[in-house]
């Protein structure tokens, strides 16, 4: 049976920053950090003449409560461009992302990662703002009706509460993909719609893990320069590490590389070969083999650390210092006697 973890939920606190306790109940998702890890990574293919992204994440889900699910946490919004969401709450989440890949489908020309990206933004903005419109102004318009209060007050009251509305979506999400055969690129997005280009550090991350993740991609000194057969070790160890964090699932990794078609660049839309799954029959042997190296490499690190461990207590241990012949000569002549 798959474990299922219910998350905490903080007691009311005294100095409520909140008119009321209703209020602070509303707003409790805000106080649930994002869920899952997301990891992507731009590398070079296996001769180096073109780029590919490695990514990856893991499958919990967070819907009132939080459990390892079958669904994968990756959506592809077009042939070229896929997003990995971390979020307090999968269904609006899915809602967002599913609403810009239905309008993706529309489109006629090829769009860029940025204007993708923009195009997930708006989502987000448009999301809030009815939550505002639900949560806060919706209460002050059915209010106007029955209680005679001067406009003007009345407004600003709504306007002051809407100015310490405190959005109950948390959303992080990895938006990657190509504008061209030649150039890959990394977003992150938040759920106030501010996003980020990772395509300097070649690497990006997004949820409760990815702290880590990123510090251990980091140490690993990745390039977008690497081979691909580096990187998909990377990104794998990556998320292995990145287990030890809250709300990282560990019973199941999604591992991709996506690749645009190098031959022809008309051929960026064709969704059947734009994807290599590692879903292929040697698939789960190639994870069994990543999962024994990252296990080898963790105990070598703890065999080193105690190595060295024992070094550095023999050069802390006080010793007795060195004598004089004259006093070895003596004490040799007590034990004599």
């Amino acid at each position: 049976m798959e474990q299922v973890r219910f998350p905490m939920i903080p007691r009311f606190p005294e100095n409520v920053p909140y008119y009321n306790k209703d209020e602070f109940i509303r707003h409790l998702h805000k106080l649930q950090p994002t869920m899952t890890i997301c990891i992507a990574a731009i590398c070079e293919d296996w001769d180096g003449a073109f780029p590919r992204i490695v990514f990856c994440a893991d499958r919990l889900v967070t819907a009132l409560i939080q459990y390892e699910s079958g669904q994968t946490k990756i959506t592809r919004l077009t042939p070229y461009c896929f997003a990995l969401s971390s979020t307090n709450n999968s269904q609006v989440s899915d809602m967002i992302l599913e609403n810009v890949r239905e309008k993706l489908e529309n489109e006629t020309k090829h769009l860029k990662i940025k204007e993708i990206t923009e195009m997930v933004k708006a989502e987000l903005i448009n999301v809030k703002n009815t939550s505002i419109e639900e949560d806060v102004l919706a209460k002050y318009n059915l209010t106007a009706k029955k209680v005679n209060i001067d406009p003007a007050e009345f407004a600003d009251r709504a306007m002051n509460e809407v100015s310490r509305y405190r959005y109950p979506l948390v959303f992080e999400c990895v938006i990657l993909g190509f504008d061209s055969p030649t150039e890959a690129h990394l977003y992150t997005i938040e759920q106030d719609g501010k996003y980020y280009l990772w395509d300097s550090p070649g690497f990006a991350y997004a949820g409760s893990g990815g702290f880590l993740a990123f510090l251990q991609i980091a140490k690993s000194r990745h390039t977008k320069q690497d081979p691909v057969s580096r990187t998909i070790s990377l990104v794998y160890f990556a998320k292995k590490v990145s287990e030890m964090a809250e709300g990282v699932g560990k019973k199941t990794t999604d591992l991709f590389v996506l690749y645009p078609h190098w031959d022809d660049p008309n051929k960026m839309g064709d969704p059947d070969t734009a994807l290599y799954l590692l879903y292929n029959p040697n698939r789960q042997a190639l994870l069994s083999t990543l999962d024994k190296a990252f296990e080898d490499i963790q105990k070598f690190e703890e065999q080193k650390i105690e190595e060295i461990s024992h070094l550095i207590d023999e050069a802390l241990t006080p010793k007795e210092e060195a004598k004089s012949d004259d006093e070895q000569a003596e004490k040799k002549d007590d034990e004599e006697k």
